[in-house]
């Protein structure tokens, strides 16, 4: 809810998934998720800016 993918002009889109997307647009800002997201399968890390791409993302390297 909080990073959707990119719905309003998909013309194929499920119905009940294009109902879900406009409920929940109404209750949170397009901008108020995370700027960056990271994530991980326990081996790689990955990490992505939020889907605007306009809020700078910072991160430091930890080693163990």
């Amino acid at each position: 809810m909080v990073v959707p993918e990119v719905w309003e002009e998909v013309r194929d889109l499920d119905p009940e998934v294009r109902g879900f997307y406009q409920y929940h647009s109404a209750l949170i800002e397009p901008w108020d998720g995370p700027a960056g997201l990271i994530f991980t399968d326990g081996y790689t890390v990955g990490a992505s800016l939020d889907r605007n791409g306009l809020r700078p993302l910072r991160y430091a390297c930890a080693r163990t």
